[in-house]
């Protein structure tokens, strides 16, 4: 799929996992994503990231994302600094204490950044990102 400039766009699918233990009571994911979007409005402004949602289960949650961009060596330069992003220990505490503070009934759960990555996706739900950002930007 191509841009009005004629670029090849690039989209990658992300992840950031959360285990929470012992078990979910109430996830406020609305105060968790008006969070989320702050922290990652900080992540490198050379690629777009949209579609940002949360996801939650029985004993854990994920916020998910889509980064675009038009350039390769971009798109790439972001997935490596995106997991080494997540070693740093003060990354770490406070999107650890972001998820704590969004869970009601806090005081006897733990949470723990648990896996960041990229999501492989198939082709056609890659094209489908990539329109849909299209038709929101225009």
């Amino acid at each position: 799929m191509k841009n009005s400039n004629s670029q090849q766009i690039q989209a990658h699918f992300y992840q950031i996992h959360f285990d929470i233990l012992p078990e979910i009571t109430y996830l406020n994911d609305q105060f968790l994503l008006d969070s989320a979007i702050a922290d990652i409005g900080q992540f490198p402004t050379e690629v777009e990231i949209k579609f940002i949602q949360i996801e939650e289960g029985l004993d854990f949650c994920q916020i998910r994302f889509w980064v675009f961009s038009t350039s390769a060596d971009v798109i790439k330069s972001f997935g490596i600094w995106f997991q080494a992003h997540f070693r740093q220990p003060e990354v770490v505490e406070r999107l650890e204490e972001l998820v704590h503070s969004s869970l009601d009934n806090n005081q006897e759960q733990e949470v723990i950044l648990s896996d960041w990555s990229r999501i492989l996706v198939q082709p056609p739900e890659v094209e489908k990102a990539i329109t849909s950002a299209q038709k929101s930007t225009n």
